[in-house]
């Protein structure tokens, strides 16, 4: 039934099925809208709304208008969607960047040991689960663009990032040892907006 209204729900249909196997899903029962407000996304009809519950926590939903007038809800980004759980992230140290959807923000505390010139360290964490990883990226990098953007533009604290993420292995002796690497960006937010999609 969800599928129904997803975006893109060709492509999600085999997340959706893989996510609900280790997420039961336990239909609330639903109240009314909270808040809404419109996403100013070029070429895109984006609404951010709040969804209420009489028994469950609300949660924030994207939509999207389409060309023919029909309303899509982005369920990636609406249950955080990963290709692993944070808490397995973290124990498995995958090697090959894996799509996560975190919150960056500036390190609280700067980091020990020194820094490659133009690398940029974030603090990373999972929305709704426990655990932290330092990860860098080379600021320099066009690729890295909107990733640097979008930083700048959540003042570099609390900022919901789509990022593809791995642990390379031991950083160089004198180095700092950082943990996890930003392979890639792959969204605005928490949306994935075009070509490449996962």
């Amino acid at each position: 039934m969800k599928l129904v209204f997803a975006r893109d729900s060709m492509r999600v249909r085999p997340l959706m099925e893989n996510f609900y196997r280790s997420h039961p899903m336990t239909p609330p029962r639903w109240k009314n809208l909270g808040w809404l407000m419109s996403v100013d996304e070029k070429g895109y009809r984006f609404g951010y709304a709040q969804a209420v519950f009489d028994d469950a926590e609300p949660i924030s939903v994207v939509i999207e208008e389409t060309s023919e007038g029909k309303y899509r809800v982005d369920w990636e980004s609406s249950v955080s969607y990963g290709e692993l759980d944070w808490k397995e992230f973290l124990k498995v140290r995958p090697a090959e960047p894996t799509l996560l959807r975190v919150i960056a923000s500036k390190p609280q505390v700067a980091p020990e040991g020194t820094v490659a010139e133009g690398q940029e360290i974030i603090e990373i964490k999972h929305p709704a689960q426990e655990g932290t990883v330092l990860a860098s990226f080379d600021r320099n990098d066009p690729k890295f663009q909107s990733l640097v953007e979008q930083l700048q533009s959540g003042n570099w604290k609390d900022v919901p990032l789509t990022l593809r993420l791995c642990f390379p292995g031991t950083p160089s002796t004198g180095g700092i040892s950082l943990g996890a690497k930003i392979a890639n960006i792959e969204g605005k937010g928490w949306l994935i907006l075009q070509g490449n999609r996962s």
